[in-house]
């Protein structure tokens, strides 16, 4: 069956295609999508993506920053906020033909307020495996203690 009405052209299956690309992208930009999301933040263009976990000792912060070497990035505690930034270098050029670009690319930034509970002046860092490592010791009257009973 050969009906025009029925059959859309290539062209029109491409558009098609295009304008459902972009409606998965708006729908799924504010939310974490392959390790990264977008960031409303001005003069950043993508987030990392990060685990958070407590001990009886510490917080522990875990940032996706693969490709990276800890000389890209920039960890800062200022006004009991933790602060994560730094930039991704493209892969190529964008001279280059691209069939897709997914990987994050450009400014980053991640900022998380710091408990009360936790000493600034002690937070430690290490990366490995384009995975940031970030340990916010407790203050020792925050950690549990055992207490004996009589």
């Amino acid at each position: 069956m050969n009906d025009a009405k029925t059959l859309l052209s290539s062209e029109d299956r491409a558009a098609d295609l295009r304008t459902f690309d972009r409606l998965i992208e708006n729908l799924l930009s504010s939310s974490p999508l392959f390790g990264w999301r977008r960031v409303q933040q001005p003069g950043y263009s993508w987030a990392p993506a990060v685990d958070i976990r407590e001990t009886d000792a510490d917080f522990i912060a875990y940032v996706a920053l693969p490709g990276l070497e800890k000389e890209d990035v920039s960890l800062e505690v200022k006004e009991n906020m933790l602060v994560v930034s730094g930039r991704m270098k493209p892969l190529g050029s964008d001279e280059d033909t691209w069939l897709r670009r997914e990987l994050p690319r450009g400014d980053f930034y991640r900022a998380f307020e710091l408990p009360a509970n936790v000493q600034a002046d002690k937070v430690k860092a290490s990366m490995r495996g384009g995975v940031l490592e970030i340990r916010l010791g407790k203050a020792e009257e925050a950690r549990p203690r055992k207490v004996v009973i009589d």
